[in-house]
């Protein structure tokens, strides 16, 4: 068994509850229901003892309808108490909402929508941690997330704890959702962390560069580079849609690689966003 920095005692809250009857029976929805009050209510005051200005909440994964109806008393606690809710569905009770990158793409209303009740819009799971494919990581959670306006990307596990991670037998065609490998003192990285690693870094890189622009367009010495800049960082972005992340080049599924991103030069893009900055320096 191995050991853990994380200060379980003073950091975190266990509830459980004796009294819920089993899923599917006649008030079970009800039962869970009260029993998400009543944790909220004590990791309410439990986040404020320990001196922690904001908490957040998990609710149940990926709910059905009936699920997340189910959860709304709870979330209503959660509100008052001054906490946020997070959930792996869009729905106007959650703050940040979490779902897969294809349905984003296939609602360009989606975020608007998050947005207008005040709530946040990421996505997660595409690819999965058992695509061994580093340049599919890099493009959809790095400028992929950028083109469509989302605010924040996640992986969809750190680590699948239903099995041993250096399991490699593969169930149903796939290997261990595997994002990093734990030992006794740490982690292992992998290519999909890297990956990862690199898309996030291009988007800081384009930032920088939207930032750059609006503060050269300010400048009437400036002003005329910075509209080139501009132009040139949208063209950019559209080849890029068009090239690498639309049609079949493009999976929703969220569990295979993506063949087009092989082909997306992605450092050359990269040194090029890094020279714009430069000249409007």
């Amino acid at each position: 068994m191995l050991g853990s920095s994380f200060d379980y005692e003073d950091a975190a809250l266990i509830y459980i509850p004796e009294d819920i009857p089993e899923p599917g029976a006649r008030g079970y929805q009800a039962a869970v229901s009260k029993a998400l009050v009543e944790t909220a209510r004590a990791a309410g005051g439990n986040a404020a003892a320990h001196g922690f200005e904001q908490f957040a909440v998990y609710g149940v994964d990926e709910a059905s309808a009936d699920v997340l109806k189910a959860q709304e008393p709870a979330f209503d606690v959660i509100h008052e108490l001054g906490g946020l809710i997070c959930g792996a569905n869009v729905d106007e009770h959650i703050d940040l909402c979490a779902t897969g990158a294809g349905h984003i793409q296939s609602d360009p209303e989606m975020l608007a929508r998050v947005h207008a009740w005040g709530g946040t819009l990421y996505f997660y799971n595409d690819p999965y941690g058992w695509t061994e494919e580093a340049y599919t990581w890099r493009l959809h959670y790095g400028l992929r997330a950028w083109l469509l306006g989302v605010d924040g990307v996640s992986n969809a596990a750190w680590r699948d704890a239903r099995e041993n991670a250096y399991n490699e037998g593969v169930e149903g065609g796939r290997r261990q959702m595997a994002f990093t490998y734990p030992t006794a003192d740490g982690v292992i990285d992998t290519v999909q962390w890297e990956g990862f690693r690199e898309g996030i870094d291009d988007v800081r890189y384009v930032c920088a560069l939207e930032e750059a622009i609006a503060r050269a367009k300010l400048d009437p010495a400036k002003r005329e580079e910075a509209v080139r800049a501009e132009a040139w960082l949208q063209e950019a972005g559209e080849r890029l849609r068009s090239e690498h992340l639309v049609g079949e080049k493009q999976p929703f599924s969220g569990s295979d690689l993506c063949p087009a991103a092989e082909t997306a030069d992605l450092t050359s893009l990269r040194r090029e966003v890094i020279a714009w900055v430069d000249r409007l320096q």
